[in-house]
């Protein structure tokens, strides 16, 4: 069967399309490969629902530069790599290559941005139930959406001869669903291989009411199993979350997911398999002082539009103009003080740094709670003299769903800073560049473009208060840039014991500062305070948590994950 004829299917429910994929997929008729080099060799297809700078975004970027270095011919041109989504958002770029393809589907993004979420809140905060006239529509549609994705997909794959693709996410967690099946059927129909990465799946952090123990507090993802009583919805979204066909293979982010796959859905353990990250060889550098100060003044820049000077917003003023700020998301400073000045590169200056987006999960109003603790801390407080002065550096944007996350922080950081003024007199701000690393204005001041690795090493001090994680990259990142790191052992633990090697020789695992349960803790406080004014146990950590990260999270060990499962896949 060809694509083209998926239209002429007699589709009428969840139960139909369900049928429909076993039936295709029993078909064993399409030709195979037998060499893994052949699987890259006419290009890569990478497949998410949109690009931005958002975790996804940046592992497929490690992911396209690893396969390049791995599979391109010595002394040739880079192999295709071919990006595939439903659109590239604002400073994308600073994470794709120039020379990467990019292939923009309409309508193929996820959640709020799937037809601004109409299907994702009829499918999973609306009832469906089953054998109903919503139920069989919303299965029709869903259809209909799924065959146009997949015919612009294989069009666009076969055209090029492209026998390899890698969706991230996309089969895992359900922003789109129609996404996902279209996937789906195209691996059936033209033989394509896919490797699936699985970030996250939809069922951590999820599940029905009725299998929740007494006094078990609601799951960030309980959404997805609103319609968990039609069975035959609900067992379609199985099925294709992710699909255990022939020629896929599963990359999971950690063992646990690789276990779950294999011991309650079936999957055979030679298809199952985790990807680590890996870290660009500049997070090992080593910044000077003065290389430190340069790299400050163009945040300067970047915050101030072009001025070796910020001037912050008022916090209050911020608040008020949320609603526009969204839409246009530009780097900001904000301060409760009228009138007041940064200097970022030549002023004393304790610099906090959370490389991430503005998220409810990771919890960054703790971050604003921990720093007025320690400007309380008599030991921290002695370092902080009159003229000192206190940032927070937050990376990432603000996805439009979480504006109220937004607003708490927000409140979180006035209360902190109000307190803090008061208690020292010492200045507190927050800044968020909104994943801008360049501005214009560096080139005419004679200032290179920032980097990721960049925010690690102007830092003092990381701040990851994270209630839960898939992986934990700012853990990875800031022991590869020797940066001291405070972090909660976030949900699921034994990812976190994963990432920070808990049970391996000393010599593989990162050390961290454990950011305290207990706010107030005098110990927490004090050691907070040794790694960021101690030269010497700054020098220490750093020391040994960049060999750890080198021997764990090198690209080598990545290119070795990626060649073990494609190995395992062309066996299939």
């Amino acid at each position: 069967m060809k694509i083209s004829e998926l239209q002429n299917q007699n589709i009428n429910n969840w139960q139909d399309i369900s049928n429909f994929l076993d039936t295709i997929s029993k078909e064993n008729s399409l030709p195979t490969v037998k060499n893994i080099n052949e699987l890259p060799a006419n290009g890569i297809a990478f497949i998410t629902y949109n690009y931005g700078i958002d975790g996804v975004s940046i592992e497929i970027s490690k992911y396209a530069r690893c396969f390049e270095q791995t599979f391109s011919p010595s002394g040739e041109d880079f192999i295709p790599i071919h990006l595939i989504g439903g659109g590239f958002l604002e400073h994308s770029e600073s994470v794709i290559k120039p020379r990467w393809k990019r292939f923009e589907i309409p309508n193929f993004d996820g959640w709020d941005k799937w037809e601004k979420g109409k299907w994702f809140q009829k499918l999973f905060y609306e009832d469906m139930p089953e054998g109903s006239e919503i139920s069989d529509k919303l299965a029709q549609e869903i259809w209909r959406q799924a065959i146009k994705f997949a015919r612009h997909i294989a069009n666009y794959i076969t055209e090029l001869d492209i026998k390899l693709i890698v969706p991230v996410n996309v089969c895992s967690n359900p922003g789109n669903l129609a996404s996902a099946l279209a996937l789906t059927l195209i691996s059936e129909l033209t033989g394509v291989y896919v490797l699936n990465s699985n970030h996250d799946f939809y069922w951590e952090g999820g599940s029905p009411q009725d299998e929740k123990n007494a006094g078990e507090p609601p799951g960030c993802r309980d959404h997805f199993f609103r319609n968990y009583d039609n069975k035959p919805f609900f067992n379609l979204l199985k099925k294709i979350l992710p699909w255990n066909g022939k020629r896929w293979f599963q990359l999971n982010i950690n063992k646990q997911q690789s276990d779950r796959l294999i011991s309650d859905f079936g999957f055979p353990s030679d298809k199952v398999g985790e990807i680590g990250t890996s870290v660009p060889e500049t997070f090992f550098d080593d910044y000077s002082p003065e290389a430190i100060q340069i790299k400050r003044l163009a945040m300067t820049h970047i915050f101030s539009g072009g001025s070796s000077v910020i001037s912050p917003v008022h916090i209050d003023s911020h608040i008020g103009a949320l609603d526009e700020w969204m839409q246009n998301q530009k780097p900001v400073v904000c301060s409760i003080h009228e009138s007041a000045k940064l200097f970022l590169w030549n002023e004393p200056i304790v610099y906090f740094l959370q490389p991430t987006r503005v998220i409810g999960r990771k919890r960054i109003e703790m971050d604003c709670e921990l720093i007025s603790a320690l400007a309380d801390f008599p030991a921290f407080a002695e370092n902080l003299l009159p003229s000192k002065n206190i940032f927070l550096h937050i990376t990432g944007p603000v996805p439009v769903e979480h504006k109220a996350d937004l607003e708490s922080l927000l409140l979180a950081y006035k209360k902190a800073a109000l307190e803090i003024n008061a208690k020292s007199g010492c200045k507190f701000f927050i800044g968020f560049s909104v994943g801008n690393e360049k501005h214009p204005a560096l080139k005419k001041a004679g200032l290179r473009n920032l980097h990721i690795w960049d925010f690690y090493h102007i830092a003092d001090v990381v701040l990851f208060p994270s209630e839960e994680e898939g992986r934990g990259l700012p853990l990875v990142e800031s022991a590869a840039a020797g940066t001291p790191i405070v972090s909660s052992r976030y949900y699921p633990e034994n990812v976190f014991k994963e990432v920070v090697g808990e049970g391996l020789d000393e010599k593989y695992q990162i050390k961290y500062i454990h950011f305290p349960d207990d706010i107030s803790s005098k110990d927490s406080l004090a050691e907070i305070t040794k790694f960021t004014f101690d030269t010497d146990a700054r020098t220490s950590l750093a020391e040994h948590n960049k060999k750890a990260a080198s021997l764990r999270y090198g690209t080598e060990a990545l290119a070795k994950h990626f060649t073990d499962a494609l190995g395992k896949l062309i066996k299939s």
